[in-house]
């Protein structure tokens, strides 16, 4: 069975767990990535935005209540 027919087969709590377990796998020293130089500046740009109240940020706990939710 391919990963696709696996995956569809699953409810959307089964596959937001599954996503869960396939981020933690990939929680390893950002330095293992390659990442392109403009993730660092985009990182800045967020931050600047947060601090002036142009943006802001949601819990990852707090996003996964309102994902969640929204798919009962």
């Amino acid at each position: 069975m391919s990963n696709s027919a696996f995956v569809d087969k699953l409810s959307d709590k089964e596959k937001i767990k599954l996503m869960e377990e396939l981020w933690a796998s990939l929680r390893e020293p950002v330095e293992k990535y390659n990442l392109p130089d403009w993730h660092d500046s985009e990182l800045e740009n967020r931050e600047v935005k947060v601090s002036k109240k142009e943006s802001s940020f949601t819990e990852w706990n707090t996003a996964k209540k309102e994902i969640n939710n929204s798919i009962k």
